[in-house]
């Protein structure tokens, strides 16, 4: 069954990247009102995923979508083992593919729609749809100028999707911590001195029993996070604005565990069910 995320001109978010053209994405104030839903189609669970882009509103999108001036995007990334792939259409559906083999933990999606030539234009504010600040510019685009970012996301990754780990050489051995970050979409930056890094970065280190061990740490530091800083459920204003935490609270909810706006979450407990500590 496929499943649909969408973001839309009312979702509040951090301020955008700044893009010298109207850009559709969170936090962009470029576009009066719009859409953009990605559906995703688990084809082959771990190894592919069937996609389609969708846009309401927008129309100045809407034109070069029509006009052929666009390109569907999809990168394919996992940080821990270096991995990025990117992924082009024509159309705006796309079948993507990954090899489980070049990876340590769960992908991550950044959906896009990107332009195919060089062309300029002159905005018309009214029917363009865009905010009357770009009214009369002319905007220079160059081929793959990124004109809708989505955020990005993971398919039920548990934790492991949201984790981000960074070396930190000034930090004593076996030592972390862990900073929730809503730059991009959310995810939780986890700062590891050498040793826990070099140790977690492969998917097979944190299996093992000093590894596994660590990552009950840190997911529990990260679920703590969490709770103190999301346990009110204040709808699409809040948490519920970032598709990753959406998808985390339905992965926690599907393994019959508590999220952390539930009366009576307990992170420790929870991050203990999801990483058993283990003991050999």
């Amino acid at each position: 069954m496929a499943r649909e995320i969408s973001i839309s001109s009312t979702d509040t978010a951090p301020a955008s990247r700044g893009f010298p053209w109207p850009a559709l994405e969170l936090g962009n104030s470029s576009y009066e009102e719009w859409t953009y839903t990605i559906s995703v189609e688990n084809d082959n669970p771990g190894r592919s995923i069937y996609l389609s882009h969708s846009i309401k509103g927008a129309p100045l999108i809407r034109k070069w979508i029509d006009s052929g001036k666009v390109q569907f995007v999809c990168t394919v990334a996992e940080p821990h083992a270096a991995y990025r792939e990117v992924f082009v259409s024509d159309t705006n559906e796309q079948m993507i593919k990954w090899s489980p083999n070049n990876l340590g933990a769960a992908p991550l999606f950044t959906p896009m729609i990107v332009s195919t030539i060089a062309f300029h234009h002159t905005i018309d504010a009214v029917t363009d749809g865009v905010s009357s600040l770009w009214d009369g510019k002319v905007i220079q685009l160059q081929k793959g100028s990124r004109l809708a970012v989505f955020p990005t996301f993971a398919l039920n990754p548990g934790l492991g999707g949201l984790l981000n780990f960074n070396v930190d050489e000034n930090m004593p051995s076996g030592v972390f911590k862990v900073a929730p970050s809503t730059a991009s979409g959310f995810k939780f930056n986890v700062f590891l001195a050498k040793n826990l890094f070099l140790h977690l970065r492969h998917g097979s280190g944190r299996s093992e029993p000093i590894g596994a061990n660590v990552m009950t740490h840190i997911v529990s530091a990260a679920l703590t996070h969490l709770q103190r800083d999301y346990a009110e459920d204040d709808g699409e204003d809040g948490w519920r604005s970032f598709p990753a935490l959406e998808s985390l609270s339905e992965w926690l909810e599907s393994k019959g565990i508590a999220h952390w706006a539930d009366e009576g979450f307990d992170p420790e407990y929870a991050a203990t069910v999801l990483y058993p500590h283990k003991i050999e």
